[in-house]
């Protein structure tokens, strides 16, 4: 949590050339919320008519002498009350009427031991295997930043679509998410130019040609899950035209249809990963400009040009990941756990 007291005086100076800070500080209340970053911000007048505020998505309005100062600051003048009560206002979007509670006196014994909210943060890791996150309820993205809490994702109710440029990790991205289904008991289907299986116990693995063995495996299996590793090297084949009808049929079934693409197809308004990427889910690898989140309806800063590294989006909320390594098999090599 950032805050920022006295933001009139904070103001004024922002209003010199050097605008540095102020940009930064819109920054944060613009992008911070994705990054599990709060900024809190209490000011008057020169708050709720700046644009600052209007970033703000949620607002305590107090009591205000002016009637126009809040209509400005977004209440209507009858949820705030007349009277001036420190500490009464309107709580807005919810528009109810909320009274601020006093801090812990100084000198009451800490608890902070017992805080369940207490939680660490630390550096991204260049490189983490899945054996080395903790456990946790769903399938394992990546490391988050917290040690005691990865990166979850949920992938029913629509196509998801890891994307980025060459060598980013999109490949093993899929590939994790494959085998923790196929662990717990899913049927897996590959789809793939390339005749090596990304999961080893998956159905098969088909090309882009073979639309009579991919609708039997669609027919013939519940719950299925669908890999499709190199997805922009599929469009005008004959699988294009199924797999955006099977797009539609897993936003209605318990199917799963993960993919992974190339960002620059991603950027094209046509083909089938503009069409994956409307569900605005998915995984956005080593983005390089807050544009490059666009596909997925989000804005993020550029992240480093590490493999694994990117964002994970869900409906306009990025989550900061470091992707995990699969878990490494008996007597596999460690090349073949490398990103890709």
């Amino acid at each position: 949590m950032v805050a920022v007291d006295g933001w009139s005086l904070l103001s004024r100076a922002l209003d010199q050339p050097d605008l540095e800070s102020a940009d930064a500080l819109e920054s944060v209340a613009r992008d911070g919320a994705s990054l599990g970053i709060r900024l809190v911000v209490p000011g008057g007048r020169e708050l709720s008519s700046g644009r600052l505020g209007s970033l703000a998505r949620r607002r305590l309005v107090l009591h205000l002498p002016d009637r126009g100062d809040v209509l400005a600051a977004g209440a209507p003048p009858s949820l705030v009350p007349a009277g001036a009560v420190p500490g009464r206002g309107a709580l807005l979007p919810d528009g109810v009427l909320a009274q601020v509670a006093l801090p812990v006196p100084a000198g009451r014994p800490s608890t902070d031991s017992c805080d369940p909210w207490r939680w660490r943060v630390v550096d991204l890791p260049a490189s983490v295997a899945l054996d080395d996150l903790p456990h946790a309820e769903g399938l394992v993205l990546g490391h988050s930043g917290d040690p005691d809490r990865p990166v979850v994702v949920e992938v029913d109710g629509g196509p998801w679509v890891a994307v980025g440029p060459g060598r980013s990790g999109r490949t093993t991205a899929l590939q994790l998410l494959g085998e923790q289904l196929a662990k717990g008991g899913r049927p897996v289907l590959e789809v793939s130019s390339r005749a090596t299986r990304l999961v080893s116990s998956s159905l098969a693995v088909i090309g882009p040609e073979e639309v009579d063995p991919f609708v039997r495996a669609v027919q013939s299996h519940e719950d299925l899950v669908v890999l499709v590793d190199d997805l922009d090297t599929l469009d005008e084949t004959p699988l294009d035209p199924v797999l955006r009808s099977y797009a539609s049929h897993c936003t209605r079934s318990g199917d799963v249809l993960l993919a992974a693409s190339s960002s620059t197809a991603a950027t094209s308004f046509r083909g089938l990963t503009a069409t994956m990427c409307r569900s605005r889910r998915g995984l956005l690898l080593q983005p390089q400009a807050r544009s490059d989140g666009d596909l997925l309806g989000v804005r993020v800063p550029a992240s480093p040009r590490v493999p694994g590294r990117g964002y994970l989006v869900d409906r306009g909320v990025a989550t900061e990941v470091q992707v995990a390594l699969p878990a490494r098999a008996a007597g596999q090599s460690p090349a073949a756990t490398q990103p890709r």
